[in-house]
């Protein structure tokens, strides 16, 4: 049985197998300690079985894990994933979706008005995922990943329960990445 834990610093380095495919993003590890340290309540695992333990370390791997945060936008508290990431081998135990359903429930507690997240255009199996948990495109984010050709993000977003009327579902203006706060 696998159950949703609190990420641990060690934890760190169980992602990369997790982050093995090309659509997934890898930081350094100065972004994810950034979250751990600053937000550390809305960064998840989901390890693998079985655990074991070494004579210097223990050690879990991980399956799945997403990294998050609580902030305020525009006037609206809201939940930002930053990232999610299931290892490739896991992607049929739904694991995503138990995943962003933990930052979306901790949005809830917190008034938070919606969960939005940035994804890269050219992801179309992510949105298509995204898009089959309710969330939609806000707007487009011109040149928002630096690497590469400088591909463009989609904002999208889902509303939360503080959010019944769906005000913060509205289409939004695209945006140059420079322009983001």
């Amino acid at each position: 049985m696998y159950k949703v834990e609190p990420m641990l610093p060690s934890d760190i380095f169980s992602l990369d197998w997790v982050n093995l495919d090309e659509k997934s993003e890898s930081f350094p590890l100065s972004y994810y300690l950034y979250y751990l340290v600053n937000h550390g309540e809305d960064c998840i695992v989901i390890p693998s079985l079985p655990e074991y333990k070494t004579s210097f370390t223990y050690k879990r791997n991980v399956c799945a894990y997403m990294i998050g945060k609580l902030e305020e936008k525009d006037g609206f508290i809201n939940a930002h994933i930053s990232a999610v990431s299931v290892a490739p081998s896991y992607r049929k135990n739904r694991f995503g979706r138990l995943c962003m359903s933990v930052i979306e429930k901790s949005g809830d507690v917190y008034n938070a008005h919606f969960a939005d997240l940035y994804v890269r255009e050219g992801n179309i199996t992510a949105i298509e995922f995204y898009k089959k948990l309710g969330y939609a495109v806000y707007r487009k984010v011109f040149n928002y990943y630096v690497d590469g050709d400088g591909e463009n993000a989609l904002d999208m977003r889902k509303s939360l329960k503080m959010d019944r009327n769906k005000v913060c579902m509205a289409r939004g203006a695209d945006i140059q990445a420079s322009e983001l706060k």
